[in-house]
């Protein structure tokens, strides 16, 4: 899937996500709740309430591969 990644991020002219991550609300906004989903923040990564990522982090073994489809 690497090669497929690299050809389409080459024609798009971006980079290729290679520091994608799963995360939380940061420290102290865990107020917005999931209000976050309506404003694209991330950068790229996968956004989650603190609540989805401890239910992810009990769930799922760290360093699990993760395949992101469009």
């Amino acid at each position: 899937m690497q090669g497929k990644d690299r050809v389409r991020a080459a024609k798009q002219g971006v980079l290729r996500g290679v520091s994608i991550m799963n995360h939380g609300l940061p420290n102290g906004q865990g107020w917005i709740g999931a209000a976050h989903r309506f404003y694209d923040w991330t950068l790229g990564c996968i956004s989650v309430t603190g609540e989805e990522i401890d239910e992810i982090f009990k769930l799922v073994p760290v360093c699990t591969p993760v395949e992101i489809r469009p």
